[in-house]
């Protein structure tokens, strides 16, 4: 992976997916590689909205006193215009294990989690990082947090980096990854969590060269997918 010259961030993702060109052209066979799929020339709008989130375990301390919630704060990075990174995140209070959070359109359809949304530019590649926390602090600035994170120095450098990565003959996919999750730490230090906070950590980058860039309902086949002690669902769709 290449160097985005920083010290790696204390968190690490759970489960991480990529698609590369590297990946596509070491495969063998020629036959069975993948074929190339891009977005149709008429989509101008890409959208990529959290379906459901499940917290399985973790809330519970071993003295029995429970977490006050959760925190669920996302990073989106694509290398494109003033904000080639970009933040959501909201805090849900009273969650035990078990409990899916009312997000999405089967647990809550009037509280859409919508984590990206673009229009006009279409990004080359997309790398999406989603972590879930706890929290026993009650109602974190969420907002406050943002904001501090793209004000810093640290902000700015990592969409530089990202921004160099992404618009170059072939996109540094490596670059993407490191900076995606460096943005994850950032987000999280002005949160103040530790790394024992973390319930479930997901990272994945996507291309348009070779994979619509996710286009569809992740699992397509289930209604969720295991992420630590979390089980997730979200969906890209583009118009």
């Amino acid at each position: 992976m290449d160097d985005v010259s920083q010290p790696p961030t204390a968190f690490r993702p759970d489960v991480t997916e990529t698609v590369t060109d590297a990946d596509l052209t070491a495969v063998a066979p020629a036959p069975s590689r993948r074929a190339r799929r891009e977005l149709p020339k008429q989509v101008t709008a890409v959208r990529l909205q959290i379906v459901a989130i499940q917290v399985m375990s973790g809330l519970r301390g071993w003295l029995g006193a429970s977490s006050n919630g959760v925190i669920v704060v996302s990073s989106v990075v694509d290398g494109l215009g003033s904000e080639p990174i970009t933040f959501q995140g909201k805090p849900y209070l009273g969650i035990k294990d078990g409990d899916l959070l009312p997000l999405g359109p089967a647990n809550d359809p009037s509280a859409v989690f919508t984590v990206y949304y673009r229009e006009g530019q279409l990004p080359r590649t997309l790398a999406f990082s989603l972590l879930v926390i706890r929290s026993n602090q009650g109602l974190r600035d969420i907002g406050g947090a943002i904001s501090g994170a793209m004000a810093d120095d640290r902000y700015k450098e990592l969409s530089d980096i990202v921004t160099t990565a992404v618009t170059g003959a072939v996109p540094v996919y490596g670059t993407l990854l490191q900076v995606a999750q460096e943005s994850i730490g950032l987000i999280a230090a002005y949160l103040k969590a530790k790394p024992d906070d973390q319930l479930g950590y997901y990272q994945v980058n996507y291309t348009n060269r070779f994979d619509n860039l996710g286009v569809g309902r992740h699992p397509a086949n289930a209604r969720t997918f295991a992420v630590d002690k979390i089980m997730l669902a979200y969906q890209l769709d583009a118009s």
